[in-house]
């Protein structure tokens, strides 16, 4: 039975989230990550209205859990009204779109499926042109990743579960979509042969970066970046990511918006080091918001943001509207 590793080193955590940094600035745009002015505002709406582009995370700005963030429905409906295009940016690979969407509605979150992109559908934009392109690989992910996000994965996927083509060990990559099965199981006993027998030379495509997702009791749970962090250091394997802080999910929300540009957007999220990190890495501005992954934080969000070299342009306690 699959049983994630209890999070309760917060300081690793910060390590782990570190890793990503230096080939996100590696580009000279590091001063950009320095220069925002850390407003604290009140009036969501007020303060998208002055962006071309609203761009939201999930887990922590819509939702905890299984539950929304009480206020969160009227402000998506206040943006339509408002005039705002929005569209909601998620490192979920876990869950096909239309499964997240349908849960969305259930929570009152009205989300329209051109207004959703997800990380694991930047692996369809991203696989063809890559060098992997056409190699065996491994999955790390549910059944739900597979049959949404694994590209040709009847084909290529060396452990699924209808292919007699390949072994184990003619994997090339591996693409972790989700930990949700992993821990435990034949996922963890496979990786963990695959990593010790191919090491450095073995890339894992990370399509989820986040470390860890917000719980409705105000806990974290550890979810695919963290597991793809813990190889990092064991086996120094080269991750490539797909979702937030990286770029390419940002390219794909920006996609249908040919004209905007990136100044011209509002980078919405909970998580310094992933939503904040990749909107100013990606030239946006940036709103921080305290209802997920911070809320409950002792130490004061200004120290925070200097302590950690990332500075939003605004902080916000929520975006729900009164």
């Amino acid at each position: 039975m699959s049983a994630k590793p209890p999070l309760t080193d917060l300081s690793l955590l910060e390590l782990m989230y570190d890793s990503y940094r230096p080939e996100l600035v590696e580009a000279g745009r590091s001063d950009r990550l320095t220069r925002g002015g850390m407003q604290h505002r009140e009036d969501f709406i007020r303060l998208a209205e002055g962006y071309d582009l609203v761009l939201l995370d999930a887990y922590g700005v819509l939702n905890r859990g299984s539950e929304a963030i009480p206020g969160v429905g009227a402000t998506l409906r206040a943006l339509r009204t408002a005039g705002c295009p929005f569209r909601v940016v998620s490192n979920n690979a876990s869950q096909s779109p239309e499964k997240l969407l349908a849960k969305m509605r259930r929570l009152g979150l009205e989300v329209e499926a051109e207004e959703l992109v997800t990380s694991g559908m930047v692996v369809a934009q991203w696989w063809p042109t890559s060098w992997l392109y056409g190699r065996p690989y491994y999955l790390v992910g549910t059944e739900e990743s597979r049959e949404a996000y694994g590209p040709e994965a009847q084909r290529l996927q060396v452990n699924h579960p209808t292919s007699g083509r390949w072994s184990l060990m003619d994997a090339e990559w591996i693409l972790c979509c989700s930990n949700r099965d992993y821990y435990g199981g034949p996922q963890q006993r496979e990786v963990e042969v695959l990593l010790q027998s191919k090491g450095e030379d073995f890339p894992v495509v990370l399509a989820n970066p986040d470390m860890v997702a917000p719980l409705a009791d105000g806990g974290l749970d550890p979810v695919a970046g963290y597991t793809a962090a813990e190889w990092a250091r064991w086996h120094k394997v080269e991750r490539i990511g797909l979702g937030k802080p990286f770029p390419a999910i940002f390219e794909l929300a920006l996609r249908k918006f040919p004209g905007v540009e990136p100044s011209r957007c509002l980078m919405v999220g909970d998580t310094l080091e992933t939503d904040i990190l990749g909107g100013l890495v990606a030239g946006m501005a940036t709103c921080l918001v305290l209802s997920g992954s911070l809320a409950g934080c002792s130490e004061p969000i200004e120290a925070r943001c200097r302590r950690r070299g990332i500075h939003p342009d605004y902080i916000m306690n929520s975006i729900a509207c009164e």
